[in-house]
């Protein structure tokens, strides 16, 4: 990755202004000349060294920021709001298998009360024939006439 070197002088002259300082305010913090900070960083000449990063850092300055021009926590959010994405997209996966799951249950327990209901049929139809022969032999075993006990009364 190549540094702007110019975007770089813009987004430290940036920061200056945000802190309310003149360049040799800042030169003085860094422990530089002025000289030196106007030729080589404010000019876009160079990029200062790890110490001086370090020490604008400790300033408040946000590196990143300085060196990429994206913002740190923008940064921050982003991976955040990658991972977040990611989860998402698990949790949706689980709950379709859950989903298809549920659906798998549902099915195999509508098959198994179908099952149920015809083999109830079956015993009820059962049950009827059985109740009708049991009629049949109490009839013959006790011939009544309805028609006549009705008449009595």
């Amino acid at each position: 990755m190549t540094i702007d070197k110019l975007a770089f002088a813009n987004r430290l002259r940036q920061f200056i202004i945000s802190k309310n300082w003149k360049n040799k305010d800042l030169a003085e913090a860094l422990g530089i000349s002025q000289s030196s900070l106007q030729s080589n960083y404010l000019s876009g000449n160079s990029i200062p060294g790890a110490e001086i990063l370090f020490n604008l850092e400790e300033l408040g300055c946000d590196i990143i920021w300085l060196i990429s021009g994206k913002d740190s926590r923008v940064l921050e959010l982003e991976k955040r709001n990658k991972e977040l994405e990611l989860q998402v997209k698990d949790r949706d996966a689980r709950i379709e298998k859950l989903h298809i799951t549920i659906g798998q249950l549902i099915e195999k327990t509508e098959a198994r009360l179908n099952k149920i209901k015809a083999s109830k049929h079956i015993k009820e139809d059962e049950e009827d024939e059985e109740t009708k022969a049991r009629y049949e032999r109490v009839r013959k075993k006790y011939p009544i006439n309805l028609d006549e006990i009705k008449n009595s009364f």
